[in-house]
């Protein structure tokens, strides 16, 4: 499978573990980026994902994600597409940043976007049956498809 990880997912092992939520979530990606590494699915990032990350604030956050994302399988660039789609997002109530990840995620043929940000997911359902990639938290995604080697 296909598999988009936004920013968030990718800062989540970074953040204070000290949460049980935080903790969990920071193991779901692990997991998900090793089975990534093992082949079993690809991960999907963007130029979208790339400069989220470069406007936080932690210097030394910004260093260890930068050198996760070379083990990306692919890069997805915002084009006419991408850029139509997300506005058809935006105009759902979708913020624009979230807009334009679902519709790379969407163009680039991905089976799911994953994120730690409980809005995104819910606005994204609200989208409705149209959408052709899933939006989920990775816990809660490892969760229901472990049985098929997450």
């Amino acid at each position: 499978m296909r598999i988009y990880l936004d920013a968030r997912c990718l800062n989540r092992p970074l953040d204070d573990q000290a949460q049980q939520r935080i903790r969990i979530e920071s193991e779901a990606i692990r997991l998900i980026l090793e089975l990534c590494a093992q082949g079993v699915h690809r991960w999907v990032s963007s130029e979208v994902v790339e400069s989220e990350l470069e406007r936080g604030p932690d210097e030394a956050r910004r260093s260890i994600v930068r050198g996760l994302l070379r083990f990306a399988d692919e890069r997805l660039l915002i084009n006419e597409e991408s850029v139509a789609l997300a506005r058809r997002f935006a105009a759902q109530g979708m913020g624009a940043a979230d807009a334009l990840h679902l519709a790379l995620a969407e163009a680039g043929a991905c089976g799911v976007l994953l994120t730690t940000d409980d809005d995104f997911v819910r606005r994204a359902r609200a989208v409705g049956p149209t959408l052709k990639v899933s939006v989920d938290n990775p816990a809660r995604w490892v969760l229901e498809n472990s049985e098929h080697g997450a």
